[in-house]
């Protein structure tokens, strides 16, 4: 059930996650007494906020960039819903 957690909430979490993670990892390798008492703190901010996506997303919007893919998780009436209008 944890693993389809971002799938449900948007791939922006699961960057966060996965960035956030090595963070922490390599945070408590050079001070590992500062990262347990910041930690939690460090997390609720980057879930409360935008967190670490808003940097790239504003960086490629800058450019006009048009992502190459868009994946979306519908259920299967909006799929059939979908097929009836954009497929001949």
């Amino acid at each position: 059930m944890a693993m389809a957690v971002p799938f449900f909430i948007g791939p922006t979490f699961a960057i966060d996650m996965s960035i956030g993670s090595i963070i922490l990892i390599l945070w408590k390798k050079a001070d590992k007494q500062a990262a347990a008492m910041l930690y939690v703190v460090v997390a609720s901010g980057l879930i409360c906020g935008d967190g670490l996506w808003a940097l790239p997303s504003a960086f490629l919007s800058t450019f006009k960039f048009q992502p190459p893919i868009c994946m979306k998780f519908l259920s299967s009436y909006q799929t059939d819903q979908m097929e009836e209008r954009f497929v001949p």
